[in-house]
């Protein structure tokens, strides 16, 4: 896995290969796909919070963990993800989290 799950860190660097750079537009044009439906309700995808923001949250984790430079849109996703009370919750529990996943720690 080229960007591991690593909530703690930021500012990673690591190579981005094709298919991992594929992914990522997928993800982009999946996020601006229901912008664009529902862009009057940003910054969750459907409006109201979903499972799909949930199923998102470690992906919009990823970018900030990696530096993935982000559109418009996106960010206010990734940004309101950050916000939420319930993600600083977890994330700081995962602050507080004394163990180390070797593998994890890339870039």
């Amino acid at each position: 896995e080229c960007m591991p799950m690593n909530c703690r860190a930021m500012g990673r660097k690591v190579p981005i290969p094709d298919e991992l750079g594929e992914e990522i537009e997928r993800v982009y044009h999946s996020w601006s796909e229901c912008h664009g439906r529902y862009g009057d309700l940003v910054p969750w995808l459907f409006g109201d919070f979903t499972i799909a923001d949930a199923m998102y949250a470690p992906v919009a984790l990823r970018f900030v963990t990696y530096g993935v430079a982000l559109e418009d849109g996106a960010q206010a996703f990734v940004d309101a993800v950050l916000a939420d009370a319930r993600m600083a919750e977890w994330l700081e529990a995962a602050r507080a989290e004394p163990e180390v996943i070797g593998r994890e720690e890339v870039g």
